[in-house]
């Protein structure tokens, strides 16, 4: 009985956890698609959606990162990729963005160390500005 129990409780969970990580996957895709076709506000809303369904994966922060980065929205773009960062530390492109975005900043130190560490972790445009 308690066994049963267990297995429906368990199930259920792992049935909406499915969904939700199916549903945070069209979200971040729909918003990949409105990017690519301009329409920023659009893909924006999309990515804030699956953020905020899922606000623990990389991809939703990295996504919404670049769409500001592209955007001009520097420091959005910033505080999206140090959330995506801290899930994932050692992401060599949000390294080379970060600096991206310092440089934009015109805070030139920064901008330099972000990019050393995109260089440390391989990232091939990163060694090239080096």
């Amino acid at each position: 009985m308690i066994r049963s129990l267990f297995k429906k409780i368990f199930f259920k969970k792992d049935d909406k956890y499915k969904e939700r990580l199916e549903e945070f996957y069209r979200l971040l895709e729909k918003g990949i698609n409105s990017f690519k076709t301009k329409n920023f506000q659009k893909a924006e809303e999309y990515f804030l959606m699956a953020i905020k369904l899922d606000g623990n994966r990389f991809e939703g922060h990295f996504n919404l990162a670049i769409l500001y980065y592209d955007w001009d929205y520097v420091d959005k773009a910033i505080e999206s990729f140090e959330k995506a960062l801290a899930i994932k530390p050692e992401h060599d492109e949000c390294y080379l963005y970060l600096g991206k975005c310092y440089k934009k900043k015109k805070q030139a130190e920064r901008a330099y160390r972000y990019i050393k560490k995109a260089a440390s972790l391989g990232n091939k445009e990163a060694q090239e500005i080096l």
